[in-house]
């Protein structure tokens, strides 16, 4: 019983949050290339300054082209923007879990990076030309502060994500801890005793 309420005590039900990108319109370009939905900050850089396109008036993140209601941006590398990124954080500066989201490609064989500190970079590609979600499952970065979005290669059609599960990491409180810890010495102070007991009998 003092283990299941030590437990419930360290349980805290975080508010998840799904972003869908549905009210975004026309939003972001340079100089101001940052969009903000539901307390989470989608924040455009590193764009090459070279090209017709490549200065940063041509940074674009927006409403998806192909698919409305999409967080869109453009970069191709080797390209135009070849070293454009995005980056998901939370606007009061915490911590927060990235659970799952969809990524949509347009472009041909496309290949998508997703990195955080203390996670290994996922990468997911697309070899179909046209609009091809790419990925859809679980990604389970736990206590970051920020995400980034790379696009590796492809044609410079563009990515998309969509449907962003996130929340805010939950650290366990001190006190939490404490009854978790009286909880464990509980357990095996009564381990001993019925070892002893089974002791005595035989």
């Amino acid at each position: 019983m003092a283990a299941a309420s030590a437990l419930m005590a360290l349980t805290t039900h975080a508010s998840a949050t799904l972003l869908t990108f549905d009210d975004l319109g026309e939003c972001c370009t340079y100089p101001t290339p940052t969009y903000v939905e539901s307390g989470y900050v989608f924040t455009l850089f590193g764009g090459d300054e070279s090209g017709p396109f490549g200065s940063p008036d041509g940074w674009h993140l927006g409403d998806g082209t192909a698919v409305p209601g999409t967080l869109n941006w453009h970069g191709a590398p080797g390209g135009t923007n070849s070293n454009l990124r995005i980056s998901l954080t939370k606007q009061d500066g915490g911590l927060f879990d990235l659970r799952t989201l969809d990524i949509d490609i347009l472009g041909e064989a496309t290949l998508f990076a997703i990195s955080a500190a203390g996670y290994a970079e996922r990468t997911f590609e697309g070899n179909v030309l046209g609009l091809t979600r790419i990925a859809d499952e679980p990604l389970d970065l736990f206590g970051v502060s920020e995400v980034v979005f790379r696009q590796v290669r492809g044609a410079g059609g563009g990515v998309g994500i969509d449907n962003v599960h996130v929340m805010p990491h939950q650290v366990p409180e001190p006190r939490g801890l404490s009854l978790l810890v009286l909880a464990a010495l509980a357990f095996s102070h009564r381990c001993k005793q019925l070892r002893r007991r089974g002791a005595q009998r035989s």
